[in-house]
Order: C-alpha cells, then sequence, then structure tokens
C-alpha cells in the first residue's frame, strides 16, 4: 500500500506514521511537510525505508496539472490519502485557509489521482444552518468531500479530540460548552482510520470487494470510531 498524510506533524498525524510504519501492508508513506519532528529521528532505519518525505513550502501542489503530480510522486500508484490539516487553530484564518481550501483541494487530487479511500477529520457539531464559521465551514467541506467521485470516503466526527499538543481558542470553547460528551483520543483515532483503510485494501487483494458494496461514503460518529479501533486486530 502506498498513502499520503497531510497533516503528519501533527497530532493525528504522528500517531498515524507510527501505526502505518508497524504495518506490513504499507510500503511507502508520502509526507509533504514544511519541518519535521524529532521523533522521525529516532526511527529505525527499516521502517523509515517507507517514508518518502517531501519538503514543501505550502500545500499548493495538490492543484499542479495531473501529469506533473505523477512525476513528484515518482508516478507511484496511491491507494489512499489521509487529511489531518487542522490539529490546532490560532484564528479563522488558519482554518480558512488549511481547512477550507487545502481540504477541498485535496479532494480534488483524489479524484485526478484515482485515489480510492479519502479520510479526513471534521467534527460532530458540523452544521449547514450554524452560526459558527467553524461548524459551518467543517460541513461544507464534509459535504463535497461526500459529493466526489472517490470510491471510498471516511469522515471522523468526535464531539471533541484529546491528547492534543495544541488547542486553538475555537475548538477550546468547543469543547467547554460540550464538557459532558467524552472526547476521542487522537490515538484512538489514528487507529481507526488506519484499521479502516487495510480493510478496504485487504478487499481488493482478496476479490471480495462486493462485501464493501463497490465503495461507500460515510460519517463516523465517536462510537463507531470507537468501534474500529477497539474491536479489529491491531492494523497490519
Amino acid at each position: 500500500m502506498k498513502s499520503i498524510i497531510l497533516g503528519s506533524t501533527g497530532s493525528v498525524g504522528r500517531h498515524l506514521v507510527q501505526f502505518m510504519l508497524s504495518s506490513p501492508k504499507y510500503q511507502t508513506i508520502i509526507l509533504p511537510v514544511t519541518h519535521t519532528v524529532p521523533e522521525w529521528n529516532t526511527i529505525s532505519p527499516e521502517k523509515k525505508e517507507k517514508m518518502k518525505i517531501i519538503e514543501i513550502q505550502n500545500l499548493d501542489f495538490l492543484s499542479y496539472p495531473s501529469a506533473q503530480l505523477m512525476q513528484y510522486f515518482g508516478n507511484e500508484r496511491i491507494n489512499s490519502l489521509f487529511n489531518c490539516l487542522g490539529d490546532e487553530y490560532s484564528n479563522m484564518q488558519n482554518l480558512m485557509q488549511d481547512e477550507k481550501i487545502y481540504t477541498m483541494k485535496s479532494i480534488d487530487f483524489c479524484e485526478r489521482m484515482n485515489i480510492d479511500h479519502f479520510s479526513m477529520i471534521s467534527t460532530s457539531s458540523s452544521s449547514p444552518n450554524s452560526n459558527s464559521l467553524y461548524q459551518s465551514i467543517k460541513w461544507q467541506i464534509e459535504d463535497e468531500a461526500l459529493r466526489s467521485r472517490i470510491r471510498y470516503v471516511d469522515i471522523y466526527k468526535p464531539y471533541q479530540l484529546d491528547g492534543r499538543d495544541n488547542v486553538g481558542f475555537s475548538e477550546k470553547f468547543y469543547n467547554f460548552i460540550c464538557c459532558c460528551f467524552s472526547g476521542t483520543h487522537v490515538f484512538e483515532l489514528a487507529k481507526a482510520m488506519v484499521v479502516s483503510d487495510v480493510l478496504i485494501y485487504n478487499s481488493f487483494a482478496s476479490g471480495e470487494q462486493g462485501q464493501l458494496t463497490g465503495g461507500y461514503k460515510r460519517q463516523l460518529n465517536p462510537d463507531q470510531i470507537y468501534y474500529l479501533a477497539a474491536n479489529e486486530k491491531n492494523p497490519n
């Protein structure tokens, strides 16, 4: 399997990298980053061979022409893309840039590159009728993903995420008013995302794609996220 992680240096993305490096299913993990993280320096050489780190200034490469993208990624067939952008926000401008613009571009990127599986993180409170810019933008992104031509779409919708390094003011406020709901830990979310990806790949490898009805677009609530993480075997 060959996969791209956007936001691989964030709280969820870093766990994704560790899960994928430990799984024999993944041959190549493509990591477009503006910077690396210290923990990557301690990864064993054999695992590090899986990592294809691409240094970038921003995510504008997502809009490159398809032929240029093929060269950019070494003409490799990419199975899945994990969008983990938006780990933290200091203001709404960051939300608009990373979430709305770049996530929309990543959806288009998947369509043009014929990537079978797209995963993204949203929130349980997303709504088209919300007065909150944060919640309405999240809904707009979900709607774009659900209407896309991507074969498999997973939208993860936790009440809140626990275990993150930094949280912006908007999400701190939302977490405060939703404190009665239990949060989903970033470790648990990352595991669920990898488990789902491996299950899809295994269905293709075994010729049993029909069990997944030839494709799906789904929104996973916290209970469904927990079920994937807790009741499936380790993603290998």
